[in-house]
C-alpha cells in the first residue's frame, strides 16, 4: 500500500533491527535449550528398555520441529535486515525530494501532489514555467514513493509468510502437497530428494509451488543448500539460514569473538553491488550457493548477479591453502573478475583442497635416511596425503565440480541462455580444473592460471564442448614451472596441445616501476593486481575479447634468467612499449621469498 508523506515521515524503522535481533535472540534461545535436553538424554547412558527409547524418539522429533522453529526464526531476522537495508535509504529518497521541492518554493500535499502557491505579481510565462517544474518535481516524488510503496509491499508480504509458518507450526511443520495429490511430511520429500539424481531433483521440484520449496527449506535447510538440482535462488536462502545458525552456534560456543564468528558475521554484511544493475540497491547480500561450517569451510560463493542481464559467467577454483577463513584475497580477485566482465563469478571453495604444501614432511622424510630408508618412504607418503603434492585431492573434487558446471548451464538456459562460461583454475585449482575436464566437464573457456598440472588422471581432457577454447597463464620464475614440468599432475599447461599461452606482462600502472610479473611472487601477485596484464587477458577471456598472447621477456626457469640479467641490462616490454627496470632491483625481486 502507497504510504502517505505524513505517514512516511512516521516509520520507524528501527523497529526492523529489534525485529532482527529479537528473532535471533529467540532462534538462539530454543537452540540452546534443544542441545541441553539431548545431552541430558546422551549422559543417562545407564537407562535402558522402551521407556528410554520412547523418551528419545520424543526427544527427536522435538528437536527436529525446533530446528524448523529455528529455520524460520532466522529466515525472518534475514528478511527484517534486508527490509531495514532496502527502506531506510528508499524512505530517506523520497523525503529528500520533498524537502527539495518545499526549498524551491513549492507546495507538497500527503499524497505527494506538487502545486505552485498563488502569486499575484507573476506573468503568464513564469507561471507557465513555474508549473512545469512542479509537474517535474511531482513526478520526482512520485516515483520515489512508488518505490517505496513496491518494496513495503514485498516485505509485507514476507513477513505475512514468515508469521504464517510459525502460527501452522504448533504441532509440527504441515505436510505438503505433491503433484499426485498427495500429502507429505517436508522432511520426508527432503530425504526422498537427496535419494536422486541432480536431474530428477530439478525435474520434481520445479512441480511444486513457491510455498512448498520454502517448506522444505524449513525442514532441512542444510540439505537443500547444499544438493546439486535445488534451484540457485532456492539454495541462497537455505545457506542464509544455515551462516546465520552456524554463527550462533559459535557464538553459543563462547567462541563469538573467533576468526570463524568474525567470518560468518562478513558473509552476512551487504556488499556493494559488482555488476551495479539500474535499479538494484547500492548495498545487496552475498549469495551463496553451497556452505558447510566444516574446519576449513565449504562455500561456493555467486559474486555478481545472474539475471537476464548477465552476459557471461566464471568459477574461479583457488589453489592450496584456501580456506574459509583465509580466503579474502580470493573474494577480492573474485570481485574484481565480475566489476570487469559484467557477470557472476563462482567462488568454489571446496572444504579438500590442500591446505599445505607437503614440504614439512619431506625434511621429516630427509631425516630419516639413510637409516631406515623404508621409513622414510612411509613418512613421506603418509605424510604427503591430502597435500599439494598428492593428486588426490582434485580426484575428490573434480567431479563436483563437473556436475556444479552442469547446474549453472541449466540455470543460464532459463535466464541468460546466450551467456558463456569460463572456468579459471589457479594452482592446485587448475589440477582440479583439469582433472574435471578429464571428466568430462562442459566449458566454453577455460583458463589454466599458474596451474601446477593438466589434471590428475592419465586420460586426456573430454570436455562436453568440442569448441572449447583453452589458455594458460604462467609468469617467468613461477614456482610452478618446476612442478608443471615433473609432469607430476599431467601435462605442462603452458605447451599442452590446442592451449594458448597467455602474456603475463607488468603490472599495473599503479605499481612502482611497471615491474614485470615473474619470479616467485608472480605465482599469484597478478590476481591482486586487475590492472595488470595477466589479469586483463583472463577478463578479456572471459568477455570473449581478444587476449594477448604470450611474449617471451625471460627464461621460465630461475637459472637461465640469472644468466640474462648477469649478462645484460634487463626491459621489459609494457604496453607495447619499452620500460628499462633497474637491473638491481628486478634481481632481488625475482629471488626474494
Amino acid at each position: 500500500m502507497r504510504p502517505s508523506i505524513s505517514e512516511l515521515k512516521s516509520w520507524q524503522l528501527s523497529d526492523l533491527t529489534n525485529a532482527q535481533t529479537l528473532a535471533s535472540a529467540h532462534a538462539k534461545t530454543i537452540a540452546e535449550a534443544t542441545t541441553a535436553v539431548d545431552r541430558g538424554l546422551l549422559a543417562t547412558s545407564g537407562w535402558k528398555g522402551s521407556t528410554q527409547r520412547a523418551a528419545k524418539r520424543a526427544i527427536t522429533t522435538d528437536s527436529d520441529h525446533a530446528a524448523e522453529v529455528c529455520a524460520v526464526l532466522l529466515s525472518l531476522a534475514s528478511t527484517a535486515a534486508n527490509a531495514h537495508r532496502e527502506l531506510q535509504p528508499a524512505r530517506a529518497q523520497v523525503l529528500a525530494e520533498v524537502q527539495r521541492a518545499t526549498d524551491d518554493g513549492f507546495t507538497v500535499a500527503d499524497t505527494g501532489q506538487v502545486t505552485v502557491p498563488d502569486d499575484p505579481d507573476a506573468d503568464e510565462d513564469e507561471m507557465a514555467d513555474r508549473n512545469s517544474s512542479a509537474q517535474i518535481w511531482e513526478n520526482r516524488i512520485d516515483l520515489a514513493l512508488t518505490a517505496v510503496a513496491t518494496l513495503d509491499d514485498t516485505y509485507g508480504r514476507a513477513f505475512a509468510v514468515h508469521a504464517k509458518d510459525l502460527a501452522t507450526m504448533e504441532d509440527g511443520q504441515a505436510p505438503i502437497t505433491l503433484p499426485d495429490g498427495t500429502r507429505v511430511d517436508p522432511d520426508a520429500v527432503v530425504t526422498r530428494l537427496a535419494a536422486m539424481s541432480p536431474a530428477a531433483r530439478r525435474a520434481f521440484l520445479a512441480t511444486l509451488s513457491a510455498d512448498d520449496l520454502r517448506q522444505l527449506v524449513i525442514a532441512n535447510p542444510q540439505v537443500m543448500g547444499n544438493l546439486d538440482g535445488v534451484p540457485f535462488a532456492t539454495r541462497i536462502a537455505a545457506n542464509d539460514v544455515n551462516i546465520r545458525t552456524a554463527l550462533a552456534a559459535e557464538i553459543a560456543a563462547g567462541r563469538g569473538g573467533g576468526q570463524r564468528a568474525a567470518k560468518l558475521a562478513e558473509m552476512l554484511t551487504p556488499v556493494a553491488d559488482t555488476n551495479g544493475r539500474a535499479g538494484t540497491p547500492a548495498s545487496v547480500p552475498r549469495k551463496f550457493i553451497a556452505f558447510s561450517n566444516t574446519d576449513v569451510g565449504n562455500t561456493i560463493e555467486m559474486v555478481g548477479n545472474l539475471d537476464t542481464a548477465t552476459p557471461n559467467a566464471t568459477v574461479y577454483v583457488p589453489g592450496t591453502g584456501t580456506n574459509l577463513n583465509g580466503s579474502k584475497s580470493n573474494y577480492e580477485a573474485a570481485r574484481n573478475l565480475s566489476k570487469r566482465t559484467g557477470g557472476p563469478v563462482f567462488l568454489y571453495l571446496d572444504e579438500r583442497l590442500p591446505q599445505t604444501l607437503g614440504e614439512k614432511n619431506i625434511d621429516g622424510a630427509k631425516a630419516l635416511l639413510p637409516v631406515n630408508t623404508g621409513a622414510a618412504v612411509m613418512h613421506l607418503a603418509l605424510g604427503l596425503k591430502d597435500s599439494a603434492a598428492d593428486a588426490g585431492p582434485a580426484k575428490d573434487i573434480a567431479p563436483g565440480l563437473v556436475s556444479f558446471g552442469r547446474e549453472l548451464d541449466t540455470e543460464l538456459a532459463h535466464v541468460a541462455p546466450t551467456a558463456k562460461t569460463t572456468f579459471i583454475g589457479h594452482s592446485y585449482g587448475g589440477v582440479v580444473v583439469g582433472t574435471a575436464e578429464q571428466l568430462g566437464l562442459r566449458a566454453d573457456r577455460v583458463v589454466y592460471a599458474s596451474s601446477a598440472g593438466t589434471g590428475a588422471l592419465s586420460t586426456g581432457w573430454h570436455n562436453a564442448n568440442p569448441n572449447v577454447e583453452r589458455y594458460s597463464i604462467t609468469a617467468p620464475g613461477d614456482p610452478i614451472q618446476s612442478v608443471q614440468a615433473s609432469g607430476r599432475f599431467g601435462g605442462d599447461p603452458d605447451t599442452a596441445a590446442g592451449v594458448t599461452r597467455l602474456d603475463t606482462g607488468s603490472y599495473g600502472s599503479s605499481t612502482a616501476d611497471c615491474q614485470l610479473v615473474a619470479g616467485i611472487h608472480s605465482h599469484g601477485g597478478y590476481w591482486d593486481d586487475p590492472d595488470s596484464t595477466a589479469f586483463t587477458n583472463m577478463v578479456s577471456v572471459i568477455t570473449g575479447d581478444t587476449p594477448t598472447e604470450y611474449v617471451r621477456r625471460l627464461p621460465d626457469t630461475p637459472e637461465p634468467q640469472q644468466a640474462v640479467l648477469d649478462g645484460a641490462p634487463a626491459r621489459a616490454m609494457i604496453a607495447g612499449s619499452p620500460a628499462t627496470i633497474p637491473l638491481e632491483m628486478l634481481r632481488r625481486w625475482l629471488s626474494s621469498d
